[in-house]
């Protein structure tokens, strides 16, 4: 597919396979060549195992590849924000929520505060620790680290999971709001509407195998912003994508 903007991620060819013993392996990724561009949304979807958590791990530097051509276009190094589904690990247990985002994100205490109101956290919570919150707002306070406007790339695996109705079309709108400021994004949701919402391309993968590509479709997400709304979900090119969405990982089952 061609791209809009300037690729900021690039990979060729790459894949990854897990050694579970000397003859049972597990391949998981094979041969996905993926742009992404500044500013961009990419969506990933499949069903389950199909390598997408596998796959946002890489593009976070946390992985690496089998035989990968993969780069970071520009800085060596970019400031990436990166929220797993075990959200524990991504946060700093014994600090409380408000020094949880200074500490990594060098902020001062009026603009964490003012950040993290916009993440449902009222003055009481800012004391609390990781512990004493929610699932729910465990996972607000990883999205709340990543998603600062001075990341370049911003990795998110299932961040609608743990979320009420409202927030989540309130994500919707922060994930959006960041990308138009030239941060882009990767996520993947078991949400197709979400995703949709969330995307300007939805990447489609499949179960890897021998001589089978796990890249097998991708599709653009022509909406403008002010239509990205739980509300437009009746919207017939909405509901057409979802429709393709359900029905493909009905058809293609990993597990």
């Amino acid at each position: 597919m061609e791209m809009i903007t300037p690729p900021i991620v690039s990979l060729r060819n790459a894949s990854k396979t897990f050694f579970r013993g000397r003859r049972d392996e597990l391949r998981v990724l094979a041969g996905v060549d993926l742009d992404i561009g500044k500013g961009e949304v990419v969506g990933l979807w499949g069903p389950n195992g199909c390598g997408k958590s596998t796959l946002l791990r890489a593009i976070s530097g946390l992985l690496t590849l089998d035989h990968p051509e993969c780069r970071n276009v520009g800085d060596a190094e970019p400031n990436i924000g990166y929220v797993p589904q075990d959200v524990n690990s991504s946060l700093l247990l014994w600090r409380a929520v408000r020094k949880n985002l200074m500490l990594v994100n060098r902020m001062s205490v009026r603009d964490a505060d003012a950040h993290l109101s916009g993440f449902g956290f009222a003055n009481d919570t800012l004391r609390r620790y990781p512990s004493e919150l929610s699932g729910g707002f465990r996972q607000r306070l990883s999205l709340a680290c990543a998603l600062v406007p001075s990341r370049e790339i911003v990795v998110l695996d299932e961040p609608f999971s743990a979320q009420d109705a409202r927030f989540s079309g309130q994500l919707v709108h922060t994930i959006r709001s960041v990308a138009l400021k030239g941060t882009s994004v990767v996520l993947t949701a078991h949400d197709p509407a979400l995703l949709t919402l969330s995307s300007d391309r939805i990447v489609v993968l499949g179960p890897a195998s021998e001589g089978r590509r796990s890249i097998v479709d991708e599709r653009s997400v022509s909406l403008d912003d002010d239509g990205r709304s739980v509300e437009s979900l009746d919207d017939s090119q909405i509901r057409m994508e979802i429709s393709y969405l359900e029905r493909y990982v009905i058809t293609h089952d990993a597990s």
